[in-house]
């Protein structure tokens, strides 16, 4: 995910909104057990938005060749299980896409070029 937020609506809770929408629906509608996500080190704010929504830093920092804008920058990676381990713990059933592997295990990641 990519998002540019014009100056009047920074500090709006928009992208943090936005990003929790998409959480919820990676783990609750695809599955997934694991979300990955990355900022440019010079843009704190994006990096900010994704803590408040439970991404950790994971102390890595990569390049993304397949970026259009900015292959040449590195970028801090972060990671978010938060959901996951809180339904694992409280017993509710994960859902297995179809019945081996979750999604997440089956999938790349977009930024993997390490």
């Amino acid at each position: 995910m990519g998002y540019w937020v014009a100056r009047p609506y920074w500090n709006r809770g928009i992208c943090s909104e936005a990003l929790r929408l998409l959480i919820d629906y990676f783990f609750n509608v695809k599955g997934f057990r694991t979300l990955w996500a990355d900022f440019f080190p010079d843009n704190p704010a994006s990096g900010k938005v994704m803590e408040k929504c439970g991404f950790r830093d994971t102390g890595d920092i990569n390049y993304c060749s397949r970026l259009q804008l900015g292959s040449d920058r590195p970028v801090k990676i972060m990671r978010q299980m938060t959901w996951f381990r809180r339904m694992e713990r409280s017993g509710v059933p994960i859902h297995w896409i179809d019945g081996t592997l979750p999604l997440e295990e089956k999938a790349t990641l977009i930024c993997n070029d390490k």
